[in-house]
């Protein structure tokens, strides 16, 4: 799945960067990452992201309460927010 646009954003009550999505479903919707864990499996030679989100605004089709039941919105973030790791791990090469 190919992840949208997106870019950050500032607000002047937060002290750290949001991201603005800028293109399809969920065009328009400002959110912030809290808390990011990652859980390591060895046995299963696995890993999952644990994360905590929080939405600043909706857009024309989705308000915030649907955004925070929104399975399709939390999988989209999740993998921009697996991006994003994957690009700065990327960088301390």
């Amino acid at each position: 799945m190919e992840l949208p646009d997106y870019t950050m954003v500032e607000k002047e009550d937060m002290d750290y960067y949001g991201f603005k999505l800028k293109e399809g479903d969920f065009k328009d919707v400002i959110f912030y990452y809290g808390e990011v864990k990652i859980e390591e499996d060895e046995a299963n030679d696995q890993a999952s992201l644990n994360f905590k989100f929080q939405i600043d605004k909706g857009n024309e089709t989705y308000n915030v309460d649907e955004l925070n039941e929104s399975e399709e919105f939390k999988t989209l973030i999740g993998d921009i927010l697996a991006e994003l790791l994957d690009t700065e791990d990327n960088t301390d090469d």
